[in-house]
């Protein structure tokens, strides 16, 4: 939700970061917190975006569901 305050100033970074926060402290208490925890998630993010091409958002999406997939057939086979 973007919301404009008197100022002008956009809080949509404060509402990103608030769920970012929350989405962590959900992660720590289902999976093991080491200073290594989150290694997966940001190599799994940096293939994402080199699969959909740097700054473009349609081209994320794509290689996030490409990716989806790929990880999906391969723990079939």
């Amino acid at each position: 939700m973007v919301t404009f305050s008197g100022s002008g100033e956009i809080q949509l970074s404060r509402d990103s970061n608030d769920r970012a926060g929350i989405a962590g402290s959900l992660t720590a208490v289902f999976l093991p917190f080491t200073p290594f925890a989150g290694d997966g998630f940001t190599m799994r993010a940096f293939v994402v975006v080199v699969l959909g091409g740097m700054g473009s958002i349609p081209g994320a999406i794509a290689g996030g569901i490409l990716l989806g997939l790929i990880e999906n057939i391969a723990s079939v086979v």
